[in-house]
């Protein structure tokens, strides 16, 4: 017994060093992050937030990932002969000492994939990329369609 725990005593270590060390520089921060129930048989999501750059320097959000989903994309809706289109997008500019919101009709996080249909009031880890290799993971709560759209009309 003693064996077996002194075996696993090393790795638990590193793995606690790794999950305690800190997710994002101290200059970006996420709230509100939220994303859309699917009904049984709906592949994709998506998931909205609000980023902060509290950082003298421009930043950047350069990907997204969740274990719910096989792929995570960054999106923007367009208008192109006056249809609205969503593209994907390489990164979501972040300037310097300001916020960017993505939200319905906007920028916005795509979900493809997902594994099982996300139901309203579970959360969902998702792990934010930015330039410079920095991470950090956000619980985002899992909202019916029409509650996000009511709730954030009112924001």
């Amino acid at each position: 017994m003693k064996q077996a725990l002194r075996a696993f005593a090393g790795p638990l270590a590193i793995m606690m060093c790794v999950f305690s060390a800190p997710a994002a520089s101290e200059t970006l921060e996420a709230s509100g992050a939220y994303a859309r129930a699917t009904p049984p048989g709906t592949e994709n999501s998506a998931a909205y937030l609000v980023l902060r750059n509290t950082g003298e320097g421009d930043r950047r959000l350069v990907g997204a990932a969740t274990p719910v989903a096989q792929t995570v994309e960054l999106h923007t809706h367009l208008h192109e002969d006056g249809v609205m289109r969503m593209r994907q997008v390489e990164y979501i500019e972040l300037p310097a000492d300001s916020q960017v919101a993505l939200e319905p009709g906007g920028l916005h996080i795509m979900l493809l994939g997902v594994r099982e249909p996300l139901e309203a009031g579970q959360t969902v880890p998702l792990t934010l990329q930015f330039d410079g290799e920095e991470q950090l993971t956000v619980q985002a709560e899992v909202r019916h369609p029409s509650r996000s759209r009511h709730h954030h009309r009112h924001h």
